[in-house]
Order: structure tokens, then sequence, then C-alpha cells
């Protein structure tokens, strides 16, 4: 999105500045001083004007970029909040409850989630593919999204730091594929998923429209799903906290 040319705008302010000082040495009785004011004050006013319209078109702009981005990336975003829906319910079958007020963010929950399988064997299989889902999940997202690129790029919606991460992105999810092909469920696997999980978070630290993505973390929302579909425990202070809304509509 280009911004206003404020450079061209204020050359023209000079130039148009000059022509009206001159004009002030012009005898005012001359044809000549009405022209040349007339250029100077007229033209003046025009650039003003004109600047004024284009700042507006390109807030306008930046507006419609804003929403058509945040359209664009929600998949991309809902993909990571699924995760730690996922990832938060595993950790929870390993026997470590889940705190609806955690603020352990996505990459932690998957770290934290293989960590507590190597004691709970069980754990390992769902752990493994929850992980390859999620990979292949963001690996077709951005797949797609790359190749709008050239599009994206000249609307001003993304910057090219933006398109190299998912590139990036892309080909790591690719590499782990691969790499379950050779190691199936396994602890090797989980410590090749981690290691991935990892470099995601810094190839997203790259990128300023990616960036916000590794701040999720499980939330309200999503604990209150995670309760509801798969029977999580909660706190002790959420549940004093559910029993005194439940008293207050029975004595209602």
């Amino acid at each position: 999105m280009m911004a206003p040319n404020k450079k061209l705008y204020i050359t023209l302010l000079i130039v148009l500045g000059v022509i009206i000082l001159v004009s002030l040495a012009i005898p005012v009785t001359s044809p000549f001083f009405a022209i040349v004011t007339g250029i100077g004050c007229g033209g003046a006013a025009s650039v003003i004007v004109g600047w004024l319209i284009d700042a507006a078109n390109c807030r306008q702009n930046k507006q419609k970029a804003e929403i058509n981005r945040d359209a664009l990336f929600h998949e991309l975003n809902i993909l990571f909040e699924s995760s730690v829906q996922v990832f938060t319910h595993l950790c929870e079958q390993c026997g470590d409850p889940v705190d609806e007020n955690s603020t352990l963010k996505w990459y932690e929950w998957i770290d934290r989630a293989f960590a507590l399988s190597v004691n709970s064997p069980v754990i390992l299989k769902p752990c493994c593919y929850a992980a390859l889902s999620f990979f292949r999940d963001i690996s077709e997202e951005s797949k797609v999204l790359r190749l709008q690129g050239a599009q994206l790029l000249d609307s001003g919606i993304v910057q090219p730091e933006d398109m190299q991460a998912l590139s990036s992105i892309h080909m790591n999810c690719a590499l782990i594929e691969h790499e379950f092909n050779i190691h199936a469920v396994s602890q090797e696997f989980g410590r090749r998923c981690t290691l991935s999980v990892s470099l995601i978070k810094n190839i997203l630290d790259t990128s300023p429209l990616l960036a916000p993505i590794n701040e999720k973390s499980i939330g309200v929302f999503l604990y209150q799903r995670l309760a509801t579909e798969h029977g999580v425990r909660i706190s002790a202070m959420q549940e004093q906290s559910d029993n005194k809304i439940d008293r207050s509509q029975e004595s209602n």
C-alpha cells in the first residue's frame, strides 16, 4: 500500500510558495499580478486538497487491507488455536490438569505433551498423530497462501518477509512428514516434532504479520470448549466459581 508522496507534495507547495512571493513584487495594477497570484494560490489550494484526498484514500485502503488480511489468515490462525486445544487435552490425559488461566503458548503445550508421553507411552501414539496432522494442515494452508504470493504482495496485504516465512514453514512441515515415514510412531519422531515446533516458532517471529501467532494460548473460550467436549478437569477455583453461579441461579 503506497503512502502519500510527502516529498512531492512538499516540493510542489514550496514551488507554489515561491510563485506567491514573486507575485508580491509585481504591481497590483499589472495584469500579471492576477495571473501569477492565481497560479500560486490556486495551485497551493489544489495541492493541499489533493494531499488530503490522497491521505484519506490511503487510510481507507489500509483499513480494507487489514480486513482482507484478517480473513486471509483466519484459517492459519485457527489451525494454531486448534493445536492448543488438542495438546492441552493430551496433557490432561497424561494426568496433568489444565488450568484455564494458563499462560502457556501453543508451542509450549506441544512440548509439554511430548515430554509427558515419555512416562505415559499410551499417549505417544496420539501425540505423534496429532503433531503429524497439525504439520500437514499447516503445510497445506501455507501452500495455498504461497500460491497467491504475487497478488498478495502487489496488494500490499503482506510483505516479502511474510511470504518468506510461509515458504520456510511449508518446507519444514514437508520435512516432518518425511521424518514420520522413517521413524513412524516413536520417541525419535516426537523429538523431531518438538525441534520442528521450535523452528516454526522462530520462523514466525521473523514475520511481522505472523509473529502474533506465537502468542496463541488456551484462552477462556478454548478452555471452555475443551472442558465441554472432552470432560477436562477444571481447577478448584473454577469449580467454586461454577458452584456459586449454580446456587445463584437456583435461588432465583
